[in-house]
């Protein structure tokens, strides 16, 4: 099994304690959850054969918990054309 490290973009009020009490025990035990700018967030390091079945089983478990959905995944490994840019010490029109 591989380990794959990504994150949710989570609407719905990770502040509300009884929210990520429902999280944890929906299994997102793995997660680090937060909130910034009124964002929420979880952060997952998980194992399993592929990165769509992390991702899968990540997503069901946060949609299990009433008042949240997933607005969308964001691996870890994708960076942008600008961070691409800065480390290549180039325009990111160039790149």
């Amino acid at each position: 099994m591989s380990e794959y490290e990504f994150s949710l973009v989570i609407s719905g009020n990770l502040e509300d304690q009884e929210l990520l009490d429902a999280l944890f025990e929906a299994g997102c035990d793995d997660a680090t959850c937060g909130q910034v700018d009124g964002v929420g967030y979880a952060d997952f390091v998980r194992e399993a054969p592929t990165f769509g079945e992390v991702v899968r089983s990540a997503i069901e478990q946060v949609e299990s918990v009433p008042g949240l959905r997933v607005a969308r995944v964001e691996p870890k490994d994708l960076i942008t054309m600008s961070e691409i840019a800065q480390r290549r010490r180039r325009t990111r029109e160039s790149v």
